[in-house]
């Protein structure tokens, strides 16, 4: 499965509705299964669809005005109705970000139902309606004791649909006091509902008062009108898209996390870009290694032909130096998976016992080598000397990470994933594994560098001491081989990858 499947998958099991749009001809290109089952549409029956067929008649001039002035970005476009296939009618908050999707500028849109919020604010407007005239009360207004009754059930029912809310939702009175908060706002600043009641709005948010998201937070309530904005918050660690509505007491406002879905959008465009990588890495190296062929092959006949010749040793460098290049050419072919394996069912702890005294030749005399291989480990199908170089790739790049020295430890062992053990690969396939597992105690990577560490001829290493393909060959062997690689790296801590290689049936070892 490529990196571009592995977020098309994240993306089918996101739970709110998303969709890929194009956006010249407003056509579905990609919708996830929540929106099917919201909408009630099919798969199929999208593909035949277009924006327009999912808003009222009269909103269509609008979408087309708003999909006009789509730039690049996030873009919040807020709530929108739009209809199911059965006719109804429900409120959703758009966001929505402009994407390349197989070569067609598109955008993803995420689209979260909140009819239940804008149904509670209907009620709470009815409500205050009825207690209004209860208050008034006179026999005059039409009103009698069921009014009430009415009034507190409708009270109830409200509540319970505020506290049913994934989101947080807080109400505020005109001197930004909490005069209401759903359980879901309690815990987003760490408290309960009783501890939040009565408290200056900023007071909730102790650790935000200088940073962005409390100049927006400001900014929004004071403007005194609709207003919407997305900030990162320190105290929580989470992008939170934020909403604020006046109301004739104050403030209502809205919080969502939006964090997952930015990083969805992140991790499509960083699967796409390395798919585009790829396919023209593989490209440009085939023809390349043609090339190569024809001029090895040459170098070959001139050394044979000029045995007891002074140009011989100028023969030999050009010959050296086109394997050199071969040999690059190749790491450029296992990344973009296009390389020729030979696999072969393999016992991963007896070839990582017979690499060992090359692995301790590799590594410095101050890094403490040490195994933990598992008993019992299960075959897995794979080209032995693609797995032994992917092997030392790893244990040269945690050397490298570890100048004063430290401990690299080598882990196997057998496992089975669902594809929720692993965060940063969510798509993994439901099976049983082999894992490979490398970890040193380095100088860790940069967080914002780990999206990037499999693109080839990316290197955090020092100008001229590394070319930056092993991280990149090393995924495109166990992606080519059917499995998958993750890598968590903390800097100052230090890094672990762990390879996972599908496992192998016994008759299918005894038959290889």
């Amino acid at each position: 499965m490529t990196g571009l499947q592995q977020a098309q998958l994240l993306f089918m099991r996101h739970p709110d509705p998303m969709w890929i749009y194009a956006l010249d001809s407003l056509r579905f290109l990609l919708v996830n299964d929540a929106a099917v089952r919201i909408y009630g549409y099919s798969h199929d029956e999208f593909q035949r669809m277009t924006l327009r067929d999912i808003r009222p008649a009269a909103d269509i001039p609008l979408l087309e005005a708003n999909v006009r002035g789509v730039t690049q970005g996030l873009d919040e476009a807020g709530f929108w109705l739009h209809r199911r296939s059965d006719g109804e009618l429900i409120t959703v908050d758009i966001t929505s970000e402009v994407i390349e999707y197989e070569g067609i500028r598109a955008e993803l849109v995420l689209a979260r139902n909140v009819t239940p919020l804008v149904d509670a604010r209907r009620e709470v407007a009815v409500l205050r309606e009825a207690i209004s005239l209860r208050v008034e009360g006179s026999a005059a207004c039409g009103v009698d004791a069921g009014t009430f009754e009415d009034a507190q059930q409708l009270q109830q029912r409200l509540h319970r649909t505020l506290e049913n809310m994934k989101d947080a939702f807080v109400t505020l009175n005109r001197q930004f006091v909490v005069t209401y908060a759903n359980s879901a706002f309690a815990r987003l600043v760490g408290s309960t509902v009783s501890g939040v009641m009565g408290r200056h709005a900023w007071s909730c948010f102790p650790g935000t008062a200088d940073t962005a998201f409390g100049v927006a937070f400001k900014k929004a309530l004071y403007a005194g009108e609709r207003a919407a904005f997305t900030e990162y918050h320190p105290d929580t660690g989470a992008w939170l898209c934020v909403t604020s509505y006046p109301v004739p007491e104050g403030f209502a406002v809205y919080v969502q996390d939006v964090t997952e879905r930015r990083e969805l959008a992140q991790r499509m465009e960083q699967a796409e870009k390395l798919e585009a990588i790829g396919q023209l890495t593989g490209g440009i190296a085939h023809d390349f290694n043609n090339l190569l062929t024809v001029i090895i092959g040459n170098t070959d006949l001139l050394a044979e032909a000029l045995a007891d010749d002074p140009l011989r040793a100028m023969v030999d460098m050009t010959s050296a130096a086109a394997v050199r290049a071969s040999d690059l050419v190749d790491s450029l072919l296992a990344f973009s998976r296009r390389q020729t394996l030979q696999p072969a069912a393999l016992d991963i702890n007896a070839r990582i016992r017979a690499l060992q005294p090359l692995l301790q030749r590799v590594l410095a005399a101050n890094i403490d080598l040490s195994f933990d291989l598992a008993g019992n480990l299960a075959q897995t199908f794979v080209d032995a000397a693609k797995l032994d170089s992917a092997l030392l790739n790893l244990a040269i790049n945690a050397r490298d990470a570890m100048p004063d020295g430290g401990q690299l430890r080598i882990t196997t062992g057998n496992c089975v994933l669902d594809g929720s053990q692993i965060p940063d690969e969510p798509s993994v396939s439901a099976g049983a594994y082999v894992f490979l597992s490398v970890a040193d105690t380095g100088c860790g990577m940069p967080q914002e560098d780990l999206g990037r560490a499999f693109e080839p001829f990316f290197t955090t290493k020092p100008v001229g001491k590394g070319t930056g393909l092993g991280l990149s060959m090393v995924h495109g062997f166990v992606r080519q081989s059917g499995g998958h690689v993750n890598l968590a790296s903390t800097q100052g801590a230090g890094t672990v990858v762990t390879l996972y290689l599908p496992q192998i049936r016994a008759e299918t070892a005894s038959n290889s």
